[in-house]
């Protein structure tokens, strides 16, 4: 599958005058088979975005769309496996831990889902909600965590949650942790997106239903428990 390498990185990734991610990013996607119609409208104005607040809001340590590349190609790369397993209009999707929205916010930008983005961090929720409404995505931000028992807000309570489609946590938690905790989140065929390590084993024994390899993670699909 395709991975973005440093060597390619380099070879298409330097910063010039007029440069925007979509030149930086094709042959990527290209190479790990994303649909042709993707949004490069949406995700220009994120990479403006996050290189606009960036630094006040402690989103990336990226100051350039080169240095923002290689985590919107992770967030590509949750798109594809999410479109080959058969992602469809409408399917709600929760992203938990979304910080600056990799890849929450690059999954709002490109599938047509109902997206909630948990952040705990007051900043980071407002910039996620601003970046929703600017996407005109279909969504909202709970600043909360995922505990044991649930998604809870910061002052204490429990979220009325839907039952989802889809749930992805990017280095929020162990691949164990989040694959068990993610099955009370999910509907009956939904699915768990797990960032995993190249080369590691699936986590808990299960059999992913896709995956897509990147340059840093492999990114699988686990259906909830039967």
């Amino acid at each position: 599958m395709g991975r973005l390498t440093a060597g390619r990185c380099r070879s298409y990734c330097g910063f010039m005058s007029g440069g925007n991610l979509q030149a930086l990013l094709e042959p990527h996607a290209s190479a790990i088979g994303l649909s042709k119609d993707i949004a490069w409208d949406k995700l220009e104005e994120l990479g403006r975005q996050w290189l606009r607040f960036g630094r006040a809001m402690n989103l990336s340590g990226a100051r350039d769309l080169p240095g923002l590349a290689q985590q919107v190609a992770e967030g590509l790369e949750v798109v594809v496996l999410a479109e080959r397993l058969g992602c469809t209009v409408g399917d709600p999707w929760i992203d938990v831990g979304s910080g600056a929205g990799f890849p929450g916010l690059i999954v709002a930008a490109c599938l047509p889902v109902e997206i909630l983005l948990v952040e705990p961090r007051e900043r980071r929720a407002a910039f996620l909600e601003l970046m929703l409404a600017q996407l005109k995505a279909r969504g909202r931000v709970v600043r909360g965590r995922l505990e044991e028992d649930g998604v809870r807000e910061e002052r204490g309570g429990l979220v009325d949650l839907v039952e989802f489609r889809w749930a992805s946590a990017r280095a929020v938690f162990s691949p164990d942790v989040w694959l068990t905790r993610s099955q009370r989140l999910l509907s009956q065929q939904g699915v768990t997106v797990v960032h995993l390590h190249r080369g590691d084993a699936d986590p808990l024994g299960r059999m992913a239903v896709g995956a897509v390899d990147g340059e840093r993670w492999s990114l699988r699909g686990y259906r909830r428990f039967t």
